[in-house]
């Protein structure tokens, strides 16, 4: 299996927060105030980056399902495994649905949805067959054109942007849309576990932290700029938020422009959210069964997500399920697994040191 940097983890780390985030955008209880949700929140989160971190950091070269083994033992790790491994295969659909949903409705209107989702799928495939070195090594070339393209379009908006659209301040249901920007299509870098056994000398806090701070201040910044472009629209339920901003530019000839660079965001950050769900979910099922990683836990990791996208593609069920039940199971796994791990890591610290601390009394006397 091939190494990483730190570096090109921390660069797949933010195009992993960008993926749907940056094109689904607008959290619809919130209205113009997404913007602050999505700042609340990211400092909400800080410490769950922080609590992952650590958790990386004390553990080099390990992913989830190693440490949970290491930590809690096999039963435990089996029963973390699959819980965790219907998780990713339910994040995988989303992320699949939301691709394929927004090139059938902005991009390509006449392609059928199961087309987007089954080429992005194959292409998860391929990376994740190459396991998680090969999005890890062309992250740097993936950031370059995500990064390019939010420029570019930020910069043909300005004209159209209304600094006075973002107030007033406060009207929406803000702290339920700090709630939601707690996960999908947000914050959910448990997933990050996946690229660890493949990071030389591992990882440092920074590798998570300042990563994690820049995407979101990118999608923050987004944000204010759909909010200023189109206003009290955003109150409405806009599906795609940064699209309907791209398209009032006014300039007739950048508009398809501005559409091709928005599109290449969710498709170069939407891969690396489908490969890392893909390889985390796998492992997950590998651990769970107790095998080495093999391509068919890949090839049905991969096959579940598409077939579960395609059942509850644009259904009421799903829009509901993603928008109002998955935050309510999200954000507690993030926390779970990780927490417990801590606790019984430094449990056991403790007791060491209290046997430690009696045999060196009993030695003086």
């Amino acid at each position: 299996m091939g190494k990483i940097s730190a570096r090109s983890f921390a660069i797949t780390s933010m195009l992993y927060y960008f993926a749907n985030a940056y094109i689904l955008g607008s959290n619809s209880h919130a209205g113009r105030d997404d913007w602050l949700c999505m700042l609340i929140a990211c400092v909400l989160a800080v410490p769950l980056i922080l609590l992952l971190a650590y958790l990386a950091e004390t553990h080099p070269g390990q992913d989830l399902f190693m440490i949970l083994k290491q930590t809690l033992g096999n039963t435990a790790c089996k029963i973390f495994a699959l819980l965790y491994g219907v998780y990713a295969v339910f994040l995988l659909s989303m992320s699949l649905s939301c691709f394929s949903r927004y090139v059938c409705t902005c991009v390509l209107l006449e392609t059928p949805k199961f087309v987007m989702a089954l080429m992005l799928a194959a292409c998860a495939y391929l990376f994740a067959f190459k396991g998680p070195s090969g999005i890890g090594r062309c992250a740097n070339f993936l950031f370059s054109v995500v990064m390019l393209a939010i420029v570019l379009t930020f910069i043909a908006s300005a004209p159209s942007a209304h600094f006075d659209n973002i107030f007033p301040i406060g009207k929406g249901d803000i702290w339920r849309g700090v709630y939601r920007s707690m996960a999908f299509p947000f914050v959910e870098p448990i997933l990050l576990f996946s690229l660890l056994p493949t990071v030389k000398d591992g990882t440092k806090k920074r590798h998570w932290l300042i990563p994690y701070l820049v995407a979101f201040g990118i999608l923050i910044l987004n944000s204010m700029r759909n909010t200023m472009v189109l206003g009290d629209a955003l109150a409405g339920m806009l599906s795609f938020p940064t699209t309907h901003a791209d398209s009032v530019v006014g300039y007739e000839s950048l508009e398809q422009r501005l559409e091709v660079l928005t599109t290449m965001i969710p498709a170069a950050s939407g891969l690396v959210e489908a490969v890392l769900a893909t390889i985390f979910a796998s492992r997950a099922f590998d651990a769970f069964v107790g095998a080495e990683s093999s391509k068919i836990s890949v090839s049905i990791t991969l096959a579940a997500g598409f077939i579960l996208c395609m059942l509850a593609y644009g259904t009421e069920a799903a829009l509901e399920y993603r928008s109002n039940v998955w935050p309510c199971v999200s954000l507690p796994l993030q926390i779970l697994a990780p927490a417990l791990c801590l606790l019984v890591r430094h449990s056991r610290r403790s007791k060491k040191a209290k046997i430690f601390l009696h045999s060196l009394k009993k030695t003086i006397k």
